[in-house]
C-alpha cells in the first residue's frame, strides 16, 4: 500500500508503480485504522494462502488493533500476534531484512536520477515509478525468507537472534523470551509436519504484534 499525504494528484501518478500496489491517502501520510482495514480486505485476504489458520504478525500501532480488524481476522481464521514494544528490530521479518534494503536501493535510485536530471525532485507524480525498481529488488523471495530465518520465526530457531540484541524491553523480558513465546505459539497452530514450506508473501504483508 502506497499512502499519500492529504490528497492524490490528478494524472498518471499511479502508472508504472509496483505491480498490484494499492494507493491510498490520509491526512498525515501514515496508515490509520481505516486504511489498515482496507489493506486487510484488498491485499492480505486477496493474496494470503488458503491454508488456515494464518498467523499475521503486527506491531503495536493503534491502527492495527481495532474491533473491526479483529472481527475481520476472526471471520477469516487469521490470528493476530502483536510483537512486544521495542522488539520489531529483531522479531519483525520486514525490519530484519527488507526495509533497510529498500531504503538503500531507493536512495541509490534517487541519487542516480538526480545526477542524470538537473533539479530532479521526487514528487507525488513520479514517486511510485521511482519506487518500483527498488521495491522489486528489496522484496525478493530470498530477502523475505531471510527475514523469517534471521528472526527465528521460520524455520523455528530460538538461537537465531544474537545475544547482543537480547536486551530487556519495556515489558521486562528479553528478546529470547519473546521469540520462545512466539515459537511455542507457532508450534501450537502449525504442527511441525504441517508447517508451510515457505513464509507468506511478505510483499503483501505489513508488520504486526501482541493480542495474546
Amino acid at each position: 500500500m502506497i499512502i499519500y499525504a492529504k490528497s492524490f494528484l490528478g494524472g498518471q501518478y499511479r502508472f508504472d508503480g509496483p505491480d498490484d500496489a494499492l494507493y491510498a491517502k490520509s491526512d498525515s501520510g501514515w496508515i490509520n485504522s481505516e486504511l489498515f482495514l482496507t489493506w486487510l480486505k484488498k491485499i492480505f485476504l486477496k493474496y494470503v494462502v488458503s491454508q488456515r489458520p494464518v498467523l499475521l504478525l503486527i506491531d503495536g500501532h493503534k491502527s492495527h488493533i481495532t474491533l473491526d480488524a479483529i472481527d475481520l481476522c476472526q471471520e477469516n481464521d487469521i490470528i493476530l500476534f502483536c510483537l512486544p514494544p521495542h522488539t520489531t528490530h529483531a522479531l519483525q521479518p520486514l525490519d530484519v531484512s527488507v526495509f533497510k534494503s529498500l531504503k538503500d536501493r531507493y536512495a541509490k535510485a534517487v541519487r542516480s536520477l538526480s545526477f542524470s536530471k538537473k533539479n530532479f525532485v521526487v514528487s507525488k507524480r513520479v514517486f511510485s515509478k521511482v519506487l518500483k525498481g527498488p521495491f522489486e529488488q528489496a522484496f525478493s523471495i530470498p530477502n523475505i525468507k531471510a527475514g523469517f530465518a534471521k528472526s527465528g520465526i521460520f524455520p523455528l530457531n530460538r538461537d537465531a537472534i544474537a545475544k547482543s540484541k537480547m536486551k530487556l524491553c519495556c515489558m521486562g523480558c528479553n528478546l529470547h523470551q519473546h521469540l520462545q513465546s512466539l515459537q511455542m505459539y507457532l508450534t501450537l497452530i502449525y504442527p511441525t509436519r504441517a508447517l508451510p514450506h515457505q513464509p507468506l508473501p511478505l510483499h503483501h504483508q505489513l508488520h504486526y504484534h501482541h493480542l495474546l
